[in-house]
Formats: structure tokens, sequence, C-alpha cells
């Protein structure tokens, strides 16, 4: 005889039965650990699942600093977000980050330093978020960083500091925009910045130096702006600033220094206002400051100090002197030419801040500027002098000087045509199309103006 239980009872069960699922479930999606974790040997590890069962989300920070104890995170794989701060630094024997699969969240920072034996960050395929920094430093042996190609969000700052093998940024082509800096620092083995492509603004600090392969910025080439300073110093292989042409705004200073061969800045093109000091120095292979002719304001000091090869600063000739505090031009060898309109001008309104010295014979002292200026054969000349048409397909043609030599600069500033002035037409239909300088030099003068070649 079977025994059947009455309909009620029948649901009485189901409903208990439900409410305990639900209750487990919801057990199990709570925060655990909301003082954090240390990890600092690798049955730590592999006992995590065993002493916190249904684990995953933990509210505190999470720390791994195993020197060579630690070799895998297999035991960490069901973990799904980290409300606090992820550290995994000092595990020496890790070589990959393979056991975090799971993670997708960082509410706080994420810093990955000194695991010398870590080739790559395999196992963070799935993390797309990260609160605040995002810090990967001293990792000798890191050679990409592909597995954050999820990740939408750094919060605050992108340090990237002394890994002396990484090859790239690839993995963060998703990263639009970093709310604090930028910091790309003692990388070896970098020779572009690929992998930046998607990087649209930084609201504070970007700061790229010593990096000892560096030869352009290839990779920045839709960073329209930067918050309170653009630093490039100390990057000996850098010729060229490829990778800025869309830059156009520094909301404070300025610095491009000690780049040794820096022979181009004509990516900067587009650049129209540093609201802040303009520091120019040390860069001892440029010849020109071609490049800069958009810049119009920099509401500060203009300084272009130790630039043993300078000979020309036209480029700087569009700044509106107002915007000007202080002068220095200082200890650049081979120039003798400063008398350009926003040098002038400057001396006309405030010449008790200007400091021009140990220049070439012309622009050696303040004195000698002055009176270059109160002639005004310079300016008036450059004023007549006119390239059209521009943009041009074959040819131009040149009014307003009759004698001289013209040269034909591409974008990297190598000279690829050299002519000499005493044509009605110049012929450039051997160019690719592109950008191009034409530096017109004369007895009196020398004036560079772009050229677009269609």
């Amino acid at each position: 005889m079977k025994l059947q239980l009455p309909l009620t009872t029948f649901f009485k069960i189901a409903i208990f039965l439900n409410l305990i699922f639900i209750s487990s479930a919801s057990l199990k999606a709570q925060s655990c650990l909301p003082n954090g974790i240390f990890f600092n040997n690798q049955a730590s590890i592999d006992n995590f699942a065993t002493n916190y069962p249904g684990c995953t989300t933990i509210g505190g920070w999470v720390e791994l600093n195993g020197f060579s104890d630690i070799t895998n995170l297999n035991g960490l794989l069901q973990i799904e977000e980290i409300q606090g701060n992820l550290l995994i630094q000092e595990s020496d024997n890790l070589i990959d980050l393979s056991g975090l699969d799971n993670l997708h969240t960082i509410g706080g920072f994420l810093k990955i330093a000194g695991n010398d034996d870590l080739t790559s960050f395999h196992g963070l395929e799935n993390l797309s978020s990260i609160g605040s920094r995002l810090r990967i430093e001293y990792n000798i042996n890191l050679e990409n960083i592909t597995a954050l190609s999820n990740l939408t969000v750094i919060n605050n700052t992108l340090d990237v500091i002394n890994n002396d093998n990484l090859l790239s940024f690839n993995g963060l082509e998703n990263i639009t925009t970093v709310f604090d800096e930028v910091y790309i620092e003692n990388n070896d083995a970098l020779e572009n910045l690929n992998g930046l492509e998607s990087l649209v603004s930084i609201g504070g600090r970007l700061l790229i130096a010593r990096n000892g392969s560096l030869l352009n910025l290839d990779g920045l080439n839709n960073l329209n702006s930067v918050g309170w300073e653009l630093s490039i110093s100390e990057n000996p292989a850098l010729e060229s600033l490829i990778g800025l042409e869309l830059l156009a705004t520094i909301d404070g200073s300025c610095l491009i220094s000690s780049n040794n061969n820096l022979i181009n800045i004509s990516s900067l093109a587009n650049l129209t206002t540093v609201n802040g000091d303009f520091y120019f120095g040390s860069n001892f292979a440029i010849t020109s400051l071609a490049g800069l002719e958009g810049l119009i304001s920099i509401n500060g000091i203009l300084n272009m100090t130790s630039n043993f090869q300078l000979s020309n600063i036209e480029g700087i000739r569009n700044i509106d002197a107002t915007t000007i505090t202080n002068l220095n031009i200082n200890n650049n060898d081979l120039l003798s030419e400063c008398a350009v309109k926003s040098v002038c001008d400057f001396l006309d309104i405030n010449p008790a801040n200007t400091n021009i010295f140990f220049n070439n014979p012309g622009c050696e002292t303040r004195e000698e500027v002055e009176s270059a200026c109160a002639l005004g054969t310079e300016e008036n000349q450059i004023s007549q002098i006119k390239i059209y048409p521009n943009p041009a397909n074959n040819t131009f043609e040149i009014s307003g000087l009759k004698e001289g030599i013209i040269e034909i600069i591409d974008s990297q500033g190598r000279t690829v045509k050299q002519m000499v002035l005493n044509e009605n037409n110049y012929s450039i239909s051997e160019l690719s199309s592109g950008i191009y300088f034409v530096k017109i030099t004369s007895e009196k003068t020398s004036i560079t103006k772009q050229l677009i070649k269609t």
C-alpha cells in the first residue's frame, strides 16, 4: 500500500525545501573575510576552498607574498570579487596568475610587483574593473600583459615601472580614460607604446621616462588631453614624438628634457595650449622647434636651455607673449637668431623677466635680441613669405623671397629634398602623400612652414 501525502503537506515541504535552497544560495553570495587575507605559502592557497567554502567575494584586502614558496594560485579559483586591494608581490616562483580565472572585479588597487619569474598575467582574462590604481613594477621577466584584454576601467592611476622585458601595452586596448596619473618608467625593452590606442584623456600627469629602447610614442595616437603635466625625459633612444598627433591641450606644465636622440617634435602640430611652464632642455640632437607653430598659449615660463644643436626656434613664434611669465633662452650653442615674434613681443612688455645668455652670437645677450627685434627685418620678411597652393599635389610656389635654399623635411625630421630658391615652382611629385615641412633659409632669415602633399 502506497503512502500518499495530502496536497497541502506536499506544498509545505516544497516551500520549505525552496527556502533552504534560497537561504543556501544567499549564504554563498555573501561577502566573507571583511578583514582580508594574507597568503605567504602554497599550503594556505591550496587549503583556501576547504577553509572558506563558498567564499566568492572577499570583503577586505588580499595579499600574496610568498618569496619562493608560492608556485601557483589554483586554489583560488572560487574567488570572483575582491572588494579591497589585491597585492601579488615577491613571489619569485610564480610564472603566471592561473587560478584567478574567475576574478572579475577589484574594488581597490591591483599591485603586481617584484615577482622575478612572472612572464605573463595569464589567469586575469576575466578581470574587467579596477577601482583604484594598477601598478606593475619590478617584474624583471614579464613579457606581456595581454591577459588584461577585458579590463575597461582603471579609476585612478596606471604605473608601469622597471619591467625589463615588457614588450608592449597590448592588453590595455579597452582603456579610454585614466582619471589620475600614467607613469611609464624604466621599461628597457619597450620600443613604442602600442596597446594604448584607445586612451583619449589622462586627468593628471603623463610621465614617460628612462625607457632605454623607446623610439617613439606610437600607441598614444588618440590621446587629446593631459591634465597637470606632460613629462617626457631621459629616454636615450627616443627619436620623435610620433603618437601625439591629436594632443591639443596640456592643462598644466610640459617638460621635454634630456632625450639625447630626439630630432623631431612635429607630431605636436595640434598642440595649442599649455596651462603651465613649457620646458625644452638638454635635447642634444634637435635642430628646430618646427611642429610648435600651433602653440598659442602657455600661461607660464618658457624655457629653452642646453639644446646644443638647436639653431631655429621659429616654431614658438605664435605663442601669445602675454601668456608668458618668464623667458629663458640659455646655453644653446648654435642658436644665433632669436628675434621671432613671441620673443620680441615679450621683450617689449616684460624685459626684466627675460634671461638670454650663452647662445651663439646674435642671441648671446638680451641686448642683441632686442636690437634684432628693433630692426624688424626678419618679421617683415617672414610675414610676406607664402607657400601656395597648400595642400599641394605635384608642385608649389613661394612668394615673398627671391633667394635662398629650400629643404623639404618629412615628419621624421629627415631632409628628403633640397632645392635652390630661384624658380617659379617647385616639384614634389616624387614624394608620398603626407605632412612635410618646407624650411627656407636665406642670408638674413630662416623660416619653416608646413606643407601638405596630397
